[in-house]
């Protein structure tokens, strides 16, 4: 199984798996 913390390079993934708060706000920085 692929980490969580991976899933945001990966799009399918990353609607697939919940993001935490780490995820959240890298994903907010990054867009």
């Amino acid at each position: 199984p692929h980490s969580p913390i991976h899933h945001t390079s990966n799009p399918t993934t990353e609607e697939e798996s919940i993001p935490t708060e780490t995820e959240a706000w890298e994903f907010t920085a990054s867009a």
